[in-house]
């Protein structure tokens, strides 16, 4: 069994001030996570796409830097390059997940505000 638990009133000047920043920070998170999605999604997907660009370049890689083990160079190479490329459609994919939990968010914020 749980019982609700409430916080008193926060009288301090310090207290509002560490109140009204963890607002903000839970405002600012979403956005935040959003973004750094957005960022991982970039980098791998311009990895995917320099080593499609050099394919010479990415066999050798391939068969003399990074040793896969139980697999080929040449097809860890084309699993490698298709997930680099195929991944980050996916990642961005999520991120249109959450457009409608942003605004549905936002929306109930300005209902309680109202």
């Amino acid at each position: 069994m749980q019982t609700a638990t409430t916080t008193p009133p926060v009288t301090s000047s310090i207290g509002r001030l560490y109140e009204s920043f963890t607002v903000l920070l839970e405002r600012v998170q979403p956005l935040f996570a959003l973004a750094m999605r957005a960022y991982v999604a970039k980098v791998f997907l311009l990895s995917g796409w320099l080593k499609l660009s050099r394919w010479d370049s990415t066999l050798a890689l391939f068969q003399n830097e990074y040793h896969v083990p139980l697999l080929p160079p040449s097809i860890a190479a084309v699993v490698g390059t298709t997930a680099e490329l195929a991944l980050p459609a996916l990642l961005l994919i999520g991120l249109a997940a959450w457009l409608p939990r942003l605004r549905r968010r936002s929306a109930r914020r300005a209902f309680r505000a109202a």
